[in-house]
Order: C-alpha cells, then structure tokens, then sequence
C-alpha cells in the first residue's frame, strides 16, 4: 500500500469503527468533538466526507487520513503507515492509544542534539501557535531525536527532572523522566499553566510581567502533587489551567491542598480551552481588517423616467 491508497481510506469510517461519531452533520462534513484534544465540549473538529480531509480548530491542525493516524498514534509517516498496513491500533476510551509491538515496532526515542531553535519549519511552528519566537528560544530547546531509525526533530522544553516535553507539527510527546517545570524569579505569588505553548503564549502576550512572577508549567494534569511543595511557598496562587474537566478538577486539587488563595485566571479566556487558543484569537483580531460600514445607495426609482 503506497500513501495515495492509504489516503483514500475513510476517515469517517475509520472513526465511527472506533466509536467515535459526529455530533452535527452538515452537507457534505460532520463536526465532532475532537479525538485529539480532551474537554472538547463544543464539536470543533470537522471532517469533510468529500474530500476525506480533517481540520480541529483548537489546535489548528488538519490533514489526510495518513496525517491523522499520525497525530493519533504519536507516530512518524514511515510507522504511521505499517500501522495502517498492519491495522495495528487500539482504541481505549476516548483516547487513541498505540499498541507497541516490541518484536516489529521500536518507538524508543532517543536523543541525537540538543540545538537552539533554527529550522525553519521550526520557527514556523511557533508563528502559527503565535508564540513569539524570542520568548520561545529563551526558554526551549530544537530536539533532535530518532525513532525507529529515523531521525526527526521538535521544540524541546526541559523539566526539573532532566526529561523533555517534545512538540512539532506532527508530534506530541515526552523524553523520560517526566516532571513539571519549575521557574523561580524570586516573586510571591505564581501562576500555574498546563503545557508550555500556554506559558509561552502568556508571555508573547504580556512581555513586560516575564520576570514579575513566578510559573510551575505542569507539562500534565496528572504531575500537580509534584508542585504542591514549591506552591506551598508562595504567597498566592494563580491558575490558568485549561477549561475543560481536567483543568478544572486540578483546579480544585490546588485550592484543597494549598492553604493559601488559589485565584482562578481562566475566566479570561473562557470562551476558549486554553490560554494559546485565546492568543491566536487576539493575534487573529489584530490582523483582520475592519469591515467599511455599508455604503448608503443612491435611490434611483426615479432613473431613466421612472415614476413612483
């Protein structure tokens, strides 16, 4: 099966084999909620029966079957498509998960450099999430890594425990150990995000307040027990956590474990799932042109010897 075959392959099938259908339907598409994200409570990923393609609107992404198996599976083209060949998935609530065969499939990612941000595929990453690209090189790192004996590359952003958060176009991912991210400027209150593209996003959008604060980046709901310690001294506690159930219920483990205020800053952006949603949103504002006001047209029943 070459790339052309495997790109006619239904991704409305595909999805409804894994129990996962559309909430609206429309002429010619369908609208879901997105496979790729959690807490999508409003169907924002679309898929047009048409021309099999599909887009998500949270995170901007979209693509073709092959693409989508990719973004699902975690995987890079040459293993998204033994997959594909293979029927190697598996499906575990509403996440896709890639089931690992060690005997034919190797997904060890292992490190080969560690670089500043230079490619320009790179760089074009980060435009498209709005992220400023000098706030992100201060803080990340280009990763370049090898999976199954091809290489790849991806923005880099270290923990505390030595490990790194990996994200490029195609991949989102993690080199062990896991950890949350800790920076320490010396304030007395600090804010608490989820991932890094929002800690970046917040500081593309507000510059000047970089060093006014301090900031724990989770990296994953599931790492908040080991940021209780370094919360626990400050003064006060600001979350801008994603608006979904996870967020919200790390929100609320903050607010029973701390004994100081946990002040809830989702509210800025709660039309949106998260802070770097909300930026491009502004970004988007900004370049749009605004609409001229309707012109007031000229009566002309009176034209060419028309009466009333």
């Amino acid at each position: 099966m070459d790339a052309k075959q495997a790109n006619k392959m239904s991704i409305r099938q595909y999805l409804s084999d894994r129990g996962i259908n559309s909430k609206k339907e429309h002429a010619g598409y369908g609208m879901y909620k997105s496979p790729l994200r959690e807490g999508d409570n409003y169907p924002s990923f679309k898929v047009d029966y048409n021309a099999n393609l599909w887009y998500d609107f949270g995170t901007g992404e979209g693509g073709t079957f092959i693409d989508l198996i990719m973004r699902l599976e975690l995987c890079d083209f040459t293993t998204a498509m033994k997959l594909i060949e293979n029927s190697s998935f598996s499906f575990q609530g509403n996440k896709f998960n890639r089931r690992l065969e060690s005997d034919n499939l190797n997904s060890e990612i292992r490190i080969i450099s560690i670089q500043n941000i230079l490619n320009s595929a790179s760089i074009q990453y980060l435009q498209n999430r709005g992220v400023n690209n000098k706030i992100a090189c201060k803080y990340c790192k280009e990763i370049h890594y090898s999976v199954n004996k091809h290489s790849y590359f991806a923005i880099g952003f270290a923990n505390d425990a030595g490990g790194w958060v990996l994200r490029n176009k195609y991949f989102k991912g993690n080199i062990a150990p896991s950890s949350i991210r800790t920076i320490n400027n010396n304030a007395t209150h600090c804010i608490v995000f989820e991932g890094f593209i929002d800690f970046l996003s917040y500081l593309s959008l507000y510059p000047e307040k970089e060093l006014n604060t301090n900031y724990v980046v989770l990296n994953s709901t599931s790492q908040i027990k080991r940021a209780i310690s370094f919360l626990g001294t400050q003064e006060r506690v600001i979350s801008m956590l994603d608006n979904d159930e996870a967020g919200r219920s790390t929100k609320n483990k903050l607010i029973a474990e701390l004994n100081i205020p946990v002040i809830d800053n989702s509210t800025l952006y709660a039309d949106f799932n998260d802070f770097n949603e909300y930026l491009q949103n502004q970004n988007k504002a900004k370049v749009e042109p605004e609409k001229p006001a309707p012109s007031k047209k000229k009566d002309r029943s009176n034209d060419f010897g028309m009466s009333m």
